[in-house]
């Protein structure tokens, strides 16, 4: 994450804490799938770009 990846997880809600002094803070998606899909279509699209001469796929 402190590289600019994204990462999706799944922590159960008993161990927010937990995630929270992990990550830092990071952003946390409602569990559904509207959001997941609004959160993965820009990744998604940053992904197929080039960057720095190269392509993640």
């Amino acid at each position: 994450m402190a590289h600019g990846v994204p990462l999706l997880t799944a922590v159960p809600r008993r161990h927010g804490a937990a995630r929270l002094a992990f990550t830092g803070g990071a952003r946390v998606l409602p569990a559904n799938a509207d959001d997941l899909q609004a959160w993965l279509d820009p990744v998604l699209s940053r992904a197929s770009q080039p960057m720095h001469g190269k392509t993640y796929r």
